[in-house]
């Protein structure tokens, strides 16, 4: 007799609603824990970089004060008082302002005066407000450092740091050999809450700051006081620089040692 050879069937079961649930519960769990570590991770690379920045402006700064018998490069508070604090050229003059100078004698491009996690939407490298998004220029006016070849735009070349210009009585001199080496001559740009775009645009819980030896430290703030650094309140704005220096650079940064 030939044996049989029975057939066994089997059944896939698919997923119940309730697994699929569970599943997407557990996922959506994983992420929101994972996230706030991953975007710290990021951010703390942007921090580096923007650190490596400052050290590379600081190399530049170093051999043009060696070209100019140590004379620090003037800046717009200095040499144009009612342009904006993060002005670096006006391309109307030819007018390189403070870290201006720089470019591209000692710097070949712009792109380390931005930081990574400054966000305005055009001052950045090789941007230009096309749309003229700014209420107070038309298009194409404001912008940031075009790349090389590039013709950028048309009036004000916006960076993403603060450069120390306004030292002295008037409030109005570049920094200097004769300072204390821990100094700190350029930061982040500090208008967290911006005066003119009531946004922010940088780091949340403080600031990359560069001092005359060329170091480069972080300088944490609370974040309830980052919003406050620089308040329109105060009537901090274009030219108003000694305001600057009593309310932001003195009391935030001159304490470093």
């Amino acid at each position: 007799m030939t044996p049989r050879h029975f057939l066994v069937r089997t059944h896939r079961r698919g997923f119940t609603l309730i697994e699929l649930l569970v599943v997407v519960a557990i996922i959506a769990l994983l992420i929101a824990i994972l996230l706030p570590s991953l975007t710290k991770a990021k951010e703390s690379a942007r921090r580096a970089v923007c650190g490596a920045n400052q050290h590379q402006i600081g190399i530049a700064l170093t051999m043009y004060v060696n070209d100019e018998g140590g004379k620090y490069p003037p800046g717009n508070a200095t040499i144009t008082p009612g342009w904006g604090i993060d002005s670096t050229y006006g391309v109307p003059q030819k007018k390189p302002m403070g870290l201006g100078h720089l470019v591209p004698k000692y710097m070949p491009t712009a792109e380390a005066l931005y930081c990574p996690s400054w966000k305005h939407p055009w001052n950045q490298y090789d941007e230009v407000d096309t749309e003229g998004a700014d209420p107070w220029f038309g298009p194409s006016a404001m912008g940031g450092w075009p790349a090389p070849g590039h013709a950028g735009p048309k009036s004000h070349r916006g960076i993403a740091f603060h450069y120390r210009s306004s030292f002295g009585n008037a409030f109005n001199q570049p920094p200097n050999h004769n300072m204390p080496v821990s100094r700190v001559i350029l930061a982040d740009h500090w208008v967290r809450r911006e005066v003119l775009y009531g946004v922010y645009y940088g780091h949340v819980d403080g600031y990359s700051a560069m001092s005359i030896d060329g170091s480069v430290r972080w300088v944490g703030i609370p974040a309830e006081e980052m919003e406050s650094l620089m308040p329109a309140s105060a009537g901090i704005n274009n030219g108003k620089w000694a305001l600057q220096e009593t309310l932001v650079w003195r009391p935030y940064f001159d304490q470093l040692r």
